[in-house]
C-alpha cells in the first residue's frame, strides 16, 4: 500500500511539473472578423492607414473588422504590424478608423494559477477596406506603406509556433517518462 501511495504522489507531482512549460498570453496576436469578401487572387502590394477622425473622401468597400494586441513587452510597431498583417492577408489595402489604447490581458502557465499575471497590453482596432486606388487617389495619398511588415509578422508567428510546439513536446515527453517510471515502480513493488 505504501508503494502505491508513493507512486501516486510521484505521478501527481511530475504531471504538475511537466505542465509548467506550457504558457499562454505571452505573444502578439491579431483577429479578423469578415464583413464582406472580395475576389482576391493576390494580396495587395501596399496598405493605407487612416486614423480615427481623418477624412475618408474616397471610395472603398468594407471587408472586415481587425484587432491586434501585444504581449507584455511588445512595441507599438509590432502590434500595429499584426493589425496590418491581418488586414493584408484578407486582401484589404486599407485600414480606416484606426484606434488604439490599452486593455488588460492575462499571461501565465497552464494549471498554475499562482503564475498568472495581468498586464496592460497595447491594442489597435480598425476596419479593413478595399480602397479604389485610381489615379486621383494615388496623387492625393501616394502609393501607401510597403508590405515589409508581412515578413516581420510571418517570422514572429513562426517563432511563436516553434516555441509552443517545443513547450508541448517537452510536456508530452515529461508525462511519458513519468508514466513509464510509475509503471516500473509499480511493477517492482508487487
Amino acid at each position: 500500500m505504501k508503494i502505491t501511495t508513493q507512486i501516486l504522489l510521484l505521478f501527481l507531482v511530475s504531471a504538475t511539473l511537466s505542465s509548467c512549460s506550457v504558457t499562454y498570453g505571452d505573444y502578439d496576436y491579431g483577429e479578423y472578423t469578415r464583413i464582406d469578401s472580395i475576389n482576391c487572387i493576390d494580396p495587395p502590394t501596399s496598405i493605407y492607414l487612416f486614423y480615427e477622425g481623418e477624412p475618408l473622401d474616397f471610395e472603398y468597400v468594407k471587408l472586415g473588422e481587425v484587432e491586434s494586441a501585444g504581449a507584455k513587452h511588445s512595441s507599438n510597431a509590432s502590434v500595429l504590424d499584426h493589425l496590418k498583417y491581418k488586414a493584408w492577408i484578407n486582401c484589404a489595402n486599407g485600414l480606416i478608423n484606426v484606434s488604439t489604447g490599452y486593455r488588460d490581458r492575462e499571461q501565465g502557465t497552464l494549471f498554475h494559477s499562482d503564475l498568472e499575471e495581468i498586464y496592460s497590453s497595447r491594442y489597435y482596432h480598425a476596419i479593413a477596406v478595399q480602397i479604389q486606388t485610381d489615379s486621383a487617389f494615388v496623387s492625393k495619398y501616394g502609393f501607401g506603406m510597403d508590405t515589409g511588415f508581412v515578413k516581420t509578422v510571418e517570422n514572429y508567428k513562426e517563432a511563436v509556433s516553434k516555441e509552443k510546439s517545443n513547450q508541448f513536446a517537452i510536456s508530452t515527453v515529461g508525462i511519458i517518462v513519468l508514466v513509464a517510471l510509475v509503471l516500473v515502480l509499480a511493477g517492482s513493488g508487487s
